[in-house]
């Protein structure tokens, strides 16, 4: 099926476990529940797909494109995302466990209460996405965009945040736990009630455009605008 042109087809539930769609046109393609365990979508276009409940874990999606399509609950575990296009995509809910979404394109992306652990987001591009209520406990952020992304009580513990742009982020509540900033922009960052407890933050650059170069934590009058210390 590679090339396969299945442009707004109806495929809710379909058997394509382990299907070749290499360079496949499914463009608006309705994949609802679907099984595509192990599946090969490089470089497939999906844009404006319907995935949502479907189970992509171990599948192969590197660049492909996904802008605008949904993917609600989605089973994403393991699946290789890496330079996919992934704007405005929704994923509210969904499963990316171990995921591996390096360099990827989220803009605007919706990943409510979306499962991220372990997954490696690095150079990802992820400006203005919505990721409240995410777990992203151990995942490599490394150099991610994240400017103006929501990401009020976000699981981040053990996060690598190295060089990351978190300038005007909103990380109310957020858990930072032991992760690593050092490096990162938080300028103009929302950090109120946030728990920075055993973060490294050499390097940071501080909600007020300070460039923090100590291993030591901030002094008391940084810490109120940095959270919890």
């Amino acid at each position: 099926m590679s090339e396969a042109v299945l442009i707004e087809a109806q495929l809710p539930g379909a058997k394509l476990r382990g299907a070749n769609l290499i360079d496949a046109r499914m463009d608006g393609a309705i994949l609802w529940g679907s099984d595509l365990n192990h599946a090969t979508l490089f470089k497939a276009n999906l844009t404006g797909a319907k995935l949502s409940g479907a189970i992509l874990m171990n599948a192969n999606l590197r660049e492909a494109k996904l802008s605008g399509a949904e993917l609600n609950e989605t089973e994403l575990g393991c699946a290789d995302l890496s330079d996919a296009d992934l704007n405005k995509v929704q994923m509210s809910g969904a499963k990316l466990n171990g995921a591996e979404l390096r360099r990827a394109k989220l803009i605007g992306a919706r990943l409510l209460e979306a499962e991220l652990s372990d997954a490696i987001l690095r150079s990802a591009d992820l400006r203005g996405a919505e990721l409240s209520g995410a777990k992203l406990k151990n995942a490599d952020l490394s150099n991610a965009g994240l400017s103006g992304a929501r990401m009020n009580d976000t699981d981040l513990r053990d996060a690598d945040l190295r060089n990351a742009d978190l300038r005007n982020a909103d990380l109310r509540n957020a858990d930072l736990r032991n992760a690593d900033l050092s490096g990162a922009s938080l300028r103009e960052a929302d950090l109120r009630e946030a728990d920075f407890h055993g973060a490294k933050l050499r390097g940071v650059t501080l909600p007020n455009g300070q460039i923090w170069t100590s291993d030591a934590p901030p002094p008391t009058e940084a810490m109120a605008t940095l959270g919890s210390l």
